[in-house]
């Protein structure tokens, strides 16, 4: 192509008028060969030079510093499959977050970012705040010279997607342990308290409170857990009334009567309450199935000792067949970790604010719409009847409730007790080897 160029600039007008038809002809087509030749080769670079735009250098982590950190991260868990990364699925919070670590380059790879969470949310469940450690890269090198460290969070939020949120991160000792570190956990169930005797939830709430063996409140995996003896240092029922101005939540008083949709039809503020929790750690689904029998002491189906009946297996015996309350309303709220202090810059605070508040104002707008056309429903159709009686206990709160009429959980068909469950998967362990 070169030496063809150099005959071009060569070439006059005198010689091209003098030159033969053969000859034009050639050099016409000499020039499309080449050209053709040259357009390939060009569209060859550019592919390559794409390939290493998208790879780039490999990148040197030995020339940058490391630390450890910890990162408070909140999620909203309808969107995932829960947290922890699963073989069968990438949409989790924890695969999520490690393919933005990776692709930010603050880390090389997890096996060695000596990564740690908190807690293990399952598929549904939101949090306010779960917290992750691991060891990433750092903008300073030791001895420090006043250099500013990176943003991490902003740095994550700006490729993790919509509903995994980093809000604050702060520096830990090396042995620092998500897990382990942490005394205690707050996670919060919500629920609309019309229909239920929220007193009577209260007081059997407080059976709870204290050291116990949970096994008739959970989903028990007796291949991982040996011993299902929890503390739990505190559980309520709140109310909490949300408006366009402030948000307000205290203790019911034990005089408290019931709510029902005839009280409370006709406020201009939107009425929840929640299930309170605080522990040290937790069972699998272990919240949702005391949610579930607080309900139906809400409704006046069960009384209110049978917490603590259910508590002492020795003597109520194994679990009743009961369904859980739904994933949907429950929220890890807070773990606690004594001298940590999270912070976060103003503009990745700003940039995440901004996100929550338009989320807020659709899903209250969107709350409205269906207020108002229940509103309506009972104006046109019902209006003169009963509503308590019309309406279904069960549409204040997600429960996918058995059908009929209730029966007593003491009088219901129990699974297989923990040690009958023990002793089979140990015969079929024997069998295996």
């Amino acid at each position: 192509m070169e030496q063809l160029e150099n005959q071009l600039i060569q070439t006059s007008e005198e010689s091209l008028q003098s030159s033969s038809k053969e000859e034009l002809i050639h050099f016409i087509l000499s020039l499309r060969d080449a050209f053709i030749k040259n357009k390939d080769n060009s569209s060859n670079s550019v592919s390559a030079s794409l390939c290493c735009a998208t790879t780039g250098k490999p990148f040197d982590f030995n020339k940058h510093g490391k630390r450890k950190i910890a990162l408070r991260i909140c999620y909203l868990g309808w969107r995932f499959d829960g947290f922890a990364s699963q073989p069968h699925s990438d949409n989790t919070v924890e695969e999520h977050l490690f393919r933005a670590l990776l692709k930010t380059k603050l880390i090389e790879n997890r096996e060695g970012s000596c990564y740690s969470r908190a807690a293990r949310t399952d598929k549904g469940v939101s949090a306010i705040e779960n917290v992750v450690s691991l060891t990433v890269r750092s903008h300073i090198i030791p001895p420090s010279n006043g250099e500013v460290e990176l943003d991490y969070p902003r740095i994550l939020n700006g490729v993790l997607p919509s509903g995994i949120w980093i809000t604050g991160w702060t520096s830990v000792d090396p042995d620092f342990h998500a897990r382990f570190s942490a005394s205690y956990r707050v996670y919060h169930y919500y629920f609309r308290p019309e229909h239920l005797n929220l007193s009577a939830m209260q007081r059997a709430a407080q059976f709870f409170v204290g050291e116990h063996d949970f096994r008739n409140f959970c989903k028990a995996d007796v291949t991982q857990v040996q011993s299902f003896r929890r503390v739990i240092y505190s559980c309520d029922i709140k109310i909490v009334s949300m408006t366009h101005k402030s948000r307000f939540e205290w203790h019911l008083p034990p005089e408290s009567a019931t709510c029902s949709l005839q009280s409370s039809k006709n406020t201009s503020s939107i009425c929840l309450a929640k299930l309170v929790v605080k522990g040290q750690a937790f069972l699998w689904h272990q919240i949702r199935c005391m949610a579930s029998i607080l309900f139906m002491v809400g409704e006046g189906l069960e009384k209110e000792d049978i917490v603590k009946d259910m508590l002492q297996h020795e003597c109520f015996g194994a679990k009743p067949l009961y369904r859980m309350a739904s994933e949907i309303p429950l929220v890890l709220s807070q773990i606690g970790f004594g001298g940590l202090s999270f912070q976060i810059s103003s503009k990745a605070y700003t940039d995440v604010e901004k996100f929550l508040q338009e989320a807020c104002t659709s899903l209250l707008c969107k709350a409205a719409i269906l207020k108002d056309l229940l509103n309506s429903l009972h104006e046109h159709f019902i209006r003169g009847e009963n509503l308590h009686q019309l309406t279904e206990p069960t549409s204040a709160y997600l429960l996918d409730r058995e059908q009929g009429p209730h029966r007593l959980l003491e009088s219901r068909k129990r699974e297989a007790s923990i040690d009958a469950r023990r002793e089979r998967q140990r015969a079929k362990n024997s069998s295996i080897s």
